[in-house]
């Protein structure tokens, strides 16, 4: 699904300018254990929306989507101006880990984030550089080298003696 937008466009891009200049990203304040990371929770982003966005007559509304094969649960987002301007964006959705109600809902708030902090522009996660992605993430932090033991510096250096003479 494209992007939509009203025939008329200018005080939307208008009053979209002007809140983007005048919103404060808001605190990432909630905790990822699995990247032991800190990302901007739902309530976070649209208390920044709704706090910056009715002072430029801007208001956010967001919809339900399926995909065609009933798999993925999201939501879409339209932004709508005082003037009766709007910009409607194509539905994000997401294949939920486990298919229960609380699955679905899941894939919904999370998506429902992410739609919003795009539209709005604004920063609700921590760039990763695409590490979590593409499995370079940070689930496990390096531990230290652990030093060994006399036996096994023992053991090594014969293999490594036996090793050299045999070269």
């Amino acid at each position: 699904m494209p992007i939509k937008m009203s025939e008329q466009t200018k005080e939307l891009f208008t009053a979209m300018s002007a809140f983007q200049k005048d919103v404060k990203q808001p605190k990432k304040d909630a905790n990822n254990p699995f990247f032991k990371s800190k990302y901007v929770p739902l309530e976070n982003v649209v208390d920044a929306i709704h706090t910056i966005g009715s002072q430029h007559g801007l208001s956010e509304m967001t919809y339900p989507a399926v995909s065609e094969n009933g798999t993925e649960f999201g939501v879409g987002v339209i932004i709508t101006h005082s003037s009766g301007q709007f910009i409607q964006f194509p539905p994000i959705t997401l294949k939920p880990e486990k298919n229960t109600p609380q699955g679905v809902g899941s894939a919904m708030t999370y998506a429902r984030r992410y739609a919003l902090s795009s539209a709005f522009g604004i920063a609700s996660e921590t760039d990763d550089d695409a590490n979590g992605i593409s499995g370079n993430g940070s689930e496990k932090k390096d531990e230290p080298a652990k030093k060994i033991t006399t036996s096994q510096a023992k053991i090594l250096e014969a293999l490594v003696t036996k090793v050299s003479e045999a070269s």
